[in-house]
């Protein structure tokens, strides 16, 4: 769950340059975003750390994990504690007025309402510092370990099996591309983004060509959220193909050398018989 939809209603914001919904919508609308921020990295770190186990681990750890049962109840207790880091946006979420050009003579004057989260510095500034390290730092590093594992995980049991063909490690290959794919794009989306929000706090951002950077740069987690599935496919089916083919060369080459060793075995016990037989009959002979 990504969220998306939130941003219908910042796109009516900004066409009609005022806030057009309740206070209650401006509290929702926040709490998506902000929800946005950690629900995905969270699934990201969730998935990876899935495949991790259904690839590098026992086969009953690996469905246990794979199991649909247990990745509904790892999304809730994750969504559980994502609500309880997002108390403050439950406290010091509303719709802001702002009256501008009064004219005196007509009696009129420019009313616009932002919807904003605007809480005491001192409680944004750690809210900002927790949301960075549980929904950037962690999942990044969770990531990173656990993608970067498989590879090196595939690439050791093909040694340890002396299988080595071009096809593995063109599979190999692909995989450690998407992995690199993947931890790309998270920090390039991301990093922008966590930056800007410290800037913000420190410097004065008033400028309106800053004011625009800023916009595309919150535009830039969606992005990622758009790329996941896209790169899971490819990741998933690289993992699969490179595991698969692991397993069946394996499989062949202890075919092998059973067949191998059948043949070793009928060869002695014809040997065998044919010495008995034949001493047999020479001591018969001899007698």
């Amino acid at each position: 769950m990504e969220f998306i939809s939130a941003m219908l209603l910042l796109i009516i914001e900004l066409v009609f340059g005022s806030w057009q919904f309740s206070a209650i919508t401006c509290t929702s609308y926040l709490v998506f975003d902000s929800m946005n921020k950690f629900v995905a990295p969270m699934i990201v770190f969730l998935i990876s750390r899935t495949c991790y186990v259904t690839v590098c681990l026992d086969k009953q750890r690996g469905e246990r994990a794979a199991s649909l049962k247990l990745a509904a109840l790892q999304v809730l207790i994750a969504l559980a504690c994502v609500m309880l880091l997002l108390w403050p946006v439950f406290a010091y979420s509303q719709v802001f007025t702002f009256y501008l050009n009064p004219n005196n003579i007509t009696n009129e004057v420019t009313v616009i309402r932002k919807c904003g989260f605007l809480p005491p510095p001192e409680i944004q500034f750690w809210f900002n510092l927790v949301a960075c390290i549980t929904s950037y730092a962690v999942p990044l590093f969770g990531i990173v370990y656990w993608y970067v594992s498989v590879p090196f995980f595939l690439k050791n049991r093909a040694i340890t099996t002396l299988v080595a063909s071009s096809s593995m490690d063109t599979a190999l290959r692909k995989v450690i591309t998407t992995v690199l794919l993947l931890t790309a794009i998270y920090v390039l989306c991301w990093s922008p983004y966590w930056v800007s929000m410290f800037a913000h706090n420190i410097f004065a951002m008033e400028k309106k060509s800053t004011i625009v950077v800023s916009y595309f740069i919150h535009l830039l987690p969606y992005v990622s959220c758009v790329a996941y599935p896209l790169i899971f496919t490819l990741l998933n089916r690289g993992i699969r193909l490179a595991h698969a083919k692991i397993v069946l060369n394996h499989r062949r080459r202890f075919r092998s050398i059973t067949e191998d060793a059948s043949v070793q075995i009928r060869n002695a016990v014809r040997y065998s018989s044919f010495s008995l037989w034949f001493r047999s009959l020479y001591l018969t002979f001899e007698w």
